[in-house]
């Protein structure tokens, strides 16, 4: 009536899923980090079968599920470069976890990819992997109603180093335009000039178009940033001269991304 199989994730952890059938009984499964506990578990639930007690309903979907429809449905509402940096994370917990019914994960699971995640990642890393799965679950508990509990909240997350203020010299600065402008993609320059003055990430660089532009009120009008939000900044000296440029010539930014430099 029951059966135990063996699974190790390739992370190296081993788990033992539990799945007790009985006719006319729904389908208990469980999983756990050894083979002791799995046969104990499952010599209690055939017992209570037969005595007939009462068992909740439990989920049926596994993680695997989760973050393919979290994937369809949430991704997509996200930035571009959001999405990009996830996608691997996605795949990381679909591989390691995947198979796991969601009510079967319990902390020790994510704690020990967690731990195997922080043997080559840093802080930053390990925190982002953690965000992204509490999120997932958040997901699958408000909107899909798949569980009721998120294992992540305890999981404790590893402190992040103070960030380094760095600024480059005026020779630094120098160098860096004079090489750009040596490039065979021409915006470039224009890219990293832009860059200087408004401090704007990668992602909203990249997404620049010349709707950007407002030189009616020279400033630049970012409509979504990586929280959401949209972002107006004043365009001055050089980089108010290249957007006037730009805005000439009718020529969006985006369109050169792709460029090799």
């Amino acid at each position: 009536m029951a059966t135990i199989n063996t699974h190790t994730s390739n992370s190296g952890v081993t788990t033992y899923r539990v799945r007790v059938q009985k006719k006319g009984h729904r389908t208990h499964t469980a999983t756990f980090p050894s083979m002791k506990e799995a046969k104990r578990w499952a010599i209690m639930i055939e017992g209570q079968i037969i005595e007939g007690r009462h068992f909740p309903t439990k989920s049926t979907h596994t993680l695997a599920e989760l973050l393919d429809r979290y994937s369809t449905d949430v991704m997509p509402r996200k930035t571009a470069e959001t999405q990009r940096s996830q996608q691997y994370v996605i795949r990381y917990w679909k591989r390691t976890l995947g198979h796991m019914l969601l009510d079967d994960i319990q902390p020790r699971h994510i704690i020990a990819a967690r731990n195997a995640i922080a043997q080559t990642g840093k802080a930053a890393t390990v925190a982002k992997y953690l965000v992204t799965l509490s999120h997932v679950f958040t997901t699958a508990i408000k909107e899909y109603q798949w569980c009721e509990m998120n294992p992540c909240t305890r999981v404790s997350r590893p402190k992040q180093p103070p960030g380094r203020v760095r600024f480059l010299s005026d020779a630094e600065r120098t160098r860096l335009l004079v090489e750009c402008k040596k490039s065979r993609n021409t915006h470039v320059s224009a890219l990293v000039t832009f860059a200087l003055y408004t401090g704007l990430r990668r992602g909203s660089l990249l997404g620049l178009t010349c709707e950007s532009v407002r030189l009616d009120t020279e400033t630049l009008y970012i409509p979504k940033t990586k929280n959401g939000s949209s972002l107006t900044l004043p365009l001055v000296d050089e980089a108010l001269s290249i957007a006037r440029a730009l805005k000439e010539t009718s020529t969006d930014v985006s369109d050169h991304r792709g460029a090799n430099s």
